[in-house]
């Protein structure tokens, strides 16, 4: 069996949402963050590694009692999405782990949507998934630890994961559900997606 460690990327400033950290927001009877958590907990990961910067404590004091999470701080989380990536893969042994799928806070999916993407990536043994609706490319994204070091060495100047994406044979997984489109960057995207989400 094939185990799976997952980067929550929950450290950003929320800047278009107003003074509430993304991860506090309502989602169904829970929060972005405890929705996305349960998610990935149901689908089978074996590791979720939270990487918080803005409002740490708030999230911290969340989901602190939670099983098999992990939460890091992330200092430099202002810098850019890149620091807290290589931040969150400092908790993860790449001898024990063998693949990182890696979401953001804001972009919940539910636990069907998490597992289907894994098992795609699993029987193909592809080095890097990303699912598709309709031919758009979506998340989250699924890595295989044999990229551990390349994830390691990223950086925002040079675009980050999206820099390594392109230098590898990517498996373009096509599902059934726009779901995977849906990134609450602004509060018009929250409002639309909480709306008509299956959550």
């Amino acid at each position: 069996m094939r185990k799976i460690a997952a980067l929550l990327l929950a450290a950003g400033l929320s800047t278009r949402m107003g003074t509430t950290s993304k991860a506090l927001l309502p989602w169904g009877s829970t929060t972005l963050i405890n929705y996305q958590v349960e998610s990935l907990r149901n689908a089978g990961v074996e590791l979720i590694i939270v990487v918080t910067g803005f409002q740490h404590e708030k999230l911290k004091t969340r989901i602190i009692s939670m099983s098999n999470v992990e939460i890091i701080y992330n200092p430099l989380y202002r810098t850019g999405k890149a620091s807290s990536i290589k931040s969150g893969l400092s908790l993860v042994d790449p001898n024990s782990i063998d693949d990182i799928l890696v979401c953001s806070v804001d972009q919940p999916r539910d636990h069907t949507i998490i597992r289907s993407i894994l098992d795609q990536h699993i029987q193909t043994h592809s080095l890097v998934t990303i699912p598709t609706f309709q031919g758009k490319g979506g998340h989250p994204t699924v890595f295989s630890c044999r990229l551990f070091r390349e994830m390691n060495a990223i950086t925002d100047a040079t675009l980050g994961l999206k820099s390594l994406i392109y230098n590898q044979p990517v498996n373009l997984f096509e599902v059934s559900t726009n779901e995977i489109l849906i990134d609450l960057n602004t509060r018009a995207d929250y409002e639309k997606a909480y709306g008509s989400a299956s959550h």
